[in-house]
């Protein structure tokens, strides 16, 4: 879920949250690639801030500035079993 990209710079698959280096239609370039995982941080975000500065360069991006290093846990599965078992 928190491969899916919003930018519509990137291509189609991209945007559907592929992976790997060979995606036979995609045609971006490596700029690109670092594009999209430099971005991973910010997907990773689940909270929004409006206010807060997103203007980040790729190096920044790079080095770990702005959202979160690992997404949130979204196993549902886990979560009812869980919560089935509390109950």
């Amino acid at each position: 879920m928190f491969c899916l990209s919003f930018d519509p710079y990137q291509c189609v698959e991209r945007r559907w949250g592929a992976s790997g280096a060979e995606l036979p239609s995609c045609r971006d370039g490596t700029l690109k690639w670092r594009w999209y995982d430099a971005h991973q941080r910010l997907r990773n975000q689940i909270d929004r801030t409006y206010e807060a500065r997103m203007d980040f360069t790729l190096e920044e991006l790079e080095a770990g500035r702005g959202g979160v290093a690992t997404a949130p846990d979204t196993n549902t599965s886990a979560f009812l079993a869980a919560q089935q078992q509390r109950n």
